[in-house]
């Protein structure tokens, strides 16, 4: 058995692990406030002190 391949649960995990990484890349924290703010604006004002 050749163990210096990598096993298909790896690369599996791999490609998972790159695809979460690039979406992460995309996102912004002003992308995420955004967000926080339009599913519950009262509860992103009471976290700004407001």
């Amino acid at each position: 058995m050749d163990y210096r391949a990598t096993c298909a649960v790896s690369q599996a995990m791999r490609r998972a692990e790159l695809a979460w990484r690039r979406e992460l890349a995309g996102q912004t924290i002003a992308d995420i406030t955004a967000t926080v703010e339009r599913r519950s604006p009262a509860r992103a004002s009471a976290s700004r002190g407001g």
